[in-house]
């Protein structure tokens, strides 16, 4: 029987946020939701990064602002 969106997204959330009470804690990357608007130019640039290094999109972001926050001398939650 084929799932229904609902409990489709609920295996997704399950994979992707580690909610799963099955997996010990502390023994993955929680991650966080953050959902936004760019505009034409930064999301080709985005998109252009990806391609020519071989990163996800999600990790360039990461990367960046790590970068920027260790540059900035404001990284002071290191995980």
């Amino acid at each position: 029987m084929a799932l229904t969106n609902a409990e489709k997204q609920k295996l997704y959330r399950t994979r992707h946020y580690c909610l799963d009470p099955e997996v010990p804690i502390g023994t993955h990357t929680i991650l966080h939701r953050l959902q936004t608007n760019l505009d034409s130019q930064s999301f080709r640039n985005l998109e252009r990064l990806a391609k020519s290094t071989g990163m996800s999109k999600r990790e360039i972001i990461e990367k960046a602002i790590n970068e920027l926050a260790e540059r900035l001398d404001c990284n002071h939650d290191k995980d």
